[in-house]
């Protein structure tokens, strides 16, 4: 069966070293028409081609393809670009918010190339390293989820699993940040990629925040298991001893907190079918 070729529209931007692009493709419809717009400005070449033709749908469109190796390509010169900007000291922080944000938006809406994961995730972990201003640490976290939601979509699971080690002591640190936003954004960062390192996470949770020293990272480690109790495979039974702890730690924020998380749990496997009610028996004694 001859079917038509989809109309494929590629735009390449090129601005102070920034580069991005952007596919379009509309499904085969009935005309033998396709129509492919190639503008590069900057040092590039400006040129149009217009192509028609037909072709078997069991084929690639070798122009498609090779448009999808040009975009490859440009994703990771502009994380890579990023991420060179974001290590000068000398480079406004706008400029670096604004190449931020145009790889957010290129992540929430194209594929991202293997080629191009290492340097954004690098980019992640510089924006939300101890040093950096709080305007690029909230971006930082919020492509971080757009990412794992980008990755998880291309069955890239392995590969937020492997970057969460690296993520994880940055991680830890903004769980006890100053700064009650950078808190939450570290919180739900983790709840993002406990589905791809379940245990990493956990232990990270558990041992190194609620079972650590610092007072915020505990509290809000506990927030976190509140939150993360509600979800399917997740077992709180093994945070238990530490909650029992925080029930008689020096601090006063940590036992009302502990105290929260407690009825917060009793009211969910009362409320549940949850295996973990057993656990929770230390609590009353």
């Amino acid at each position: 069966m001859r079917g038509v070729c989809a109309c494929v529209v590629v735009n390449i931007r090129m601005q102070s070293g920034r580069r991005s692009m952007m596919v379009l493709a509309r499904a085969p419809q009935a005309h033998p028409c396709l129509f492919a717009r190639l503008k590069v400005p900057g040092p590039y070449t400006t040129t149009t081609a217009t192509t028609t033709t037909t072709t078997s749908t069991h084929h690639h469109n070798p122009l498609l393809v090779a448009s999808l190796d040009v975009y490859a390509t440009i994703m990771e010169e502009q994380a890579a670009h990023l991420l060179t900007t974001l290590k000068r000291t000398s480079v406004a922080i706008d400029t670096k918010l604004k190449l931020f944000a145009q790889l957010k938006s290129d992540i929430k809406h194209t594929r991202v190339p293997d080629a191009a994961q290492p340097a954004i995730f690098e980019c992640l972990r510089v924006s939300i390293s101890p040093n950096a201003p709080p305007p690029l640490v909230s971006t930082g976290f919020s492509t971080l989820g757009h990412l794992v939601k980008r990755l998880s979509l291309q069955d890239h699971g392995g590969i937020i699993a492997a970057h969460t080690k690296k993520l994880s002591p940055l991680l830890l640190e903004r769980l006890g940040d100053s700064k009650d936003s950078h808190r939450v954004a570290a919180s739900q960062s983790l709840a993002d990629l406990w589905p791809y390192a379940p245990e990493q996470v956990e232990s990270l949770v558990r041992d190194a925040a609620i079972g650590g020293t610092h007072t915020r990272a505990r509290e809000m480690g506990m927030k976190w298991v509140v939150k993360m109790s509600k979800m399917d495979g997740f077992h709180f039974k093994n945070f238990v001893p530490h909650l029992v702890e925080c029930l008689e730690d020096a601090d006063a924020g940590v036992r009302e907190t502990a105290k929260a998380t407690a009825v917060e749990l009793f009211r969910y496997v009362q409320y549940s079918k949850s295996n973990d009610s057993m656990a929770l028996t230390a609590f009353a004694q």
